[in-house]
């Protein structure tokens, strides 16, 4: 084999090898992307037989391997880089509003079941 067709061979290695990266960041990418957004949907896994619906791109970055070595070693980066991220940022911010507006809603709620009717000062006094 001659310098110039190793070179050859070099590239195309370098090149399907970049590919497959690419096609396993896009395909965790895909799955993800489908969650965020007011919009979001969520993911089904299917974990040991048991469907597990999740709507938060950690697990499911977490979830998905390729049978494909270098397509997995895409995911593996992305995956790590969402672990980070995760841990720097800690609250997923929907779940987090939707924590609160139920929250928000029972003490209103509990509110207007202690609420006593005021006509004017004396009310107010207790008198």
């Amino acid at each position: 084999m001659n310098e110039h067709t190793l070179t050859q061979l070099m590239y195309r290695t370098l090149l399907s090898t970049r590919a497959a990266l690419q096609a396993g960041i896009d395909k965790l990418a895909d799955a993800v992307g489908l969650t965020l957004g007011l919009r979001g949907r969520n993911v089904v896994l299917d974990e040991f037989g048991n469907p597990k619906v999740v709507n938060d791109g950690v697990t499911i970055a977490r979830a998905i391997e390729s049978p494909d070595t270098m397509e997995n070693a895409g995911t593996a980066l992305i995956r790590q880089v969402s672990l980070l991220l995760s841990v720097t940022s800690g609250v997923n911010p929907v779940s987090l509003k939707r924590g609160i507006d139920k929250t928000v809603q029972g003490l209103i709620e509990e509110l207007e079941k202690r609420a006593r009717p005021v006509k004017g000062g004396s009310d107010i006094r207790g008198n």
